[in-house]
This record gives structure tokens, sequence and C-alpha cells, in this order.
């Protein structure tokens, strides 16, 4: 209550003016549920306004596509996500990357080291953008009052911007498999389901159906 207090207004108003600050309010439940409308909105814009570039660093970045994929914002997380220049994950695979850096610019556009130092290519806290990925995009999401992947969610959320997404999952409870790909105005989805286990599928638009363990194709038209 005392952190609510202190950092934003009645209304829902951030007085800190980063996107870290908003990030952690919605991630953590700092704030009621009839603020968070406001803040996440004010969070887009904000975004927008800096031409759809995060300015997060490593204590927002973990969290910030998942908050706007929880919100409803997911074309703005993948957009975020798709970003090729700097601060973004695809300049780094565009320089050739095959790790995640410490910093966003570590090796310059030119291929020299940034001369601030921290330059550490293989860095877990941006690479945590994997979680929104492999939660969102492949739509495996782990069920939190059945933990250890027993049952699952399975709720891909496609885009046109990525044509074809392949996700395998080992976990204790076996392998999960979650593939679509898009062709024209179809799109067609692959599930592998382990065995004596189970997902609650969601796909976009159609109520939550029970896959057994199996595999399973399904083919349904996509409009952007």
């Amino acid at each position: 209550m005392q952190y609510r207090k202190s950092i934003f207004t009645e209304s829902g108003r951030c007085a800190i003016p980063t996107q870290t600050a908003k990030v952690l309010a919605l991630q953590m439940d700092l704030i009621p549920q009839q603020m968070r409308k406001r803040v996440a909105e004010d969070l887009v814009q904000q975004i927008r306004e800096n031409d759809m570039k995060l300015e997060t660093g490593f204590c927002g970045t973990p969290f910030l596509l998942k908050v706007l994929s929880d919100m409803g914002y997911d074309q703005e997380a993948y957009t975020l996500f798709l970003n090729e220049d700097i601060p973004g994950w695809l300049y780094e695979v565009r320089m050739g990357a095959t790790t995640v850096w410490e910093r966003w610019d570590s090796v310059m556009p030119d291929y020299s080291m940034n001369p601030k130092g921290m330059n550490s290519l293989n860095h877990y806290a941006y690479g945590a953008v994997m979680e929104w990925f492999y939660r969102v995009v492949c739509g495996i999401r782990v069920r939190e009052k059945e933990p250890g992947f027993r049952k699952i969610d399975l709720k891909p959320i496609p885009d046109r911007r990525l044509s074809w997404v392949n996700c395998t999952v080992d976990t204790v409870a076996g392998t999960y498999h979650s593939e679509w790909k898009i062709i024209g105005d179809k799109i067609t989805y692959q599930f592998e389901i382990p065995a004596d286990r189970e997902a609650f599928l969601t796909l976009p638009g159609e109520a939550s159906v029970v896959l057994q363990a199996g595999t399973y194709g399904f083919e349904r038209s996509f409009k952007d």
C-alpha cells in the first residue's frame, strides 16, 4: 500500500518515468486491479513514443513482453521482439550472435567491442525473453495450480511476421511439441502431448478443448 501511494496517483499515473517501473508494478501485482489498465496503456504509449523500442534493463526486460501479452498487447510485444536495431534482440542476431549479450550494444555496428565495458556475450538477463516466446508465441504454458507439466495450457498466439514456429519443450512429464505455419490466408497447427498427460488447447477466437496424449493437426483461416 505504501509503495502504491508513494509512486502512483489514485488514477494510476506513475511518478517514475520509466518503462521498467510500470512493468514491475504490473508483473508483481503492486497496484490494485482498477489501476492495471491505465498503467498498461501508459506503458504502451511510452513505448510508441520511443519509436516502438524498449528502454528496460536487467530488472524490467525479463518481464516486458510477458506483461504486454498478459495485458492484451500481443502485437506490441511481437514488434519489440522483432526489432533489428539497438536496443533489440534481433540486432544481436543480425550481428551474428548465437547467445544473448550483457549490453544491447556489446558489439557495435562496425563489429568492434563497446568501449564502455561490461561486454559479456553470454548473459541470461535479456535471454529471459525466450520464456515469452515459448509461453505466448508457441503457447506452452504451465498451469500454476497443477505444476510439473502433467497438465498444461496450450494457447499459441500467431503473428504473420513469423510465418513458421516450431517448438519442443522437454519436461519431467515428457516432451511437448507446438508448431504453427501461416501460408496465405490459412494457418496449420501441429501439437504433440506426451503419454498420460493432457493439454487445454485454446486457439485464437475459439473455446478451450482438452487434448489427451497424442499428435494432433488443425487447419484454420488466418486473418491479420
